[in-house]
């Protein structure tokens, strides 16, 4: 009697607390959506997305001041790394080819005037079947929307 009552009350501790964590309302056409502002930071997640020739997982920080940070981790199926006569035996059954590209290896630098452009902070994030990360307008005007997708080809 004792330990279902335990049982039940450590239950209803979980469903408040999971109630308390609102960061993502489910919005129109098969999306979630949430809003940065009014949001506890930093915040760090992940999400894994497939396509039929590609998988990938993308981590995802927003810190304190609502700047972004993006890592993506992609696996290629098809292509198989070497093996040599000396990798150990597990090695041979790893059989795809893993890559972690980060902002800075991947993104464009592109410059107004002489002075190279920085996005503003983050606005908001967006789910639906794509990952977009709208920043709000930059000190220099521009406005960026970062939208990752995964090849289904």
């Amino acid at each position: 009697m004792k330990t279902s009552l335990y049982a039940l009350f450590f239950l209803c501790v979980l469903t408040v607390t999971a109630q308390e964590d609102t960061r993502w309302q489910l919005g129109e056409k098969n999306t979630i959506h949430w809003s940065i502002e009014n949001n506890v930071l930093p915040h760090s997640d992940n999400i894994e997305m497939a396509g039929t020739k590609v998988a990938g997982i993308v981590s995802y920080a927003v810190d304190a001041n609502r700047n972004l940070r993006i890592e993506r981790q992609l696996f290629y199926p098809q292509l198989h790394p070497f093996i040599k006569e000396s990798d150990p035996d597990w090695y041979v059954f790893r059989a795809y080819l893993k890559e972690t590209y980060t902002d800075d290896l991947v993104l464009p630098k592109f410059y107004i005037g002489d002075r190279q452009f920085s996005p503003g902070v983050l606005k908001e994030v967006t789910i639906n079947g794509m990952i977009t990360f709208d920043h709000e307008e930059s000190k220099s005007g521009i406005t960026l929307s970062r939208k990752l997708h995964l090849a289904t080809y």
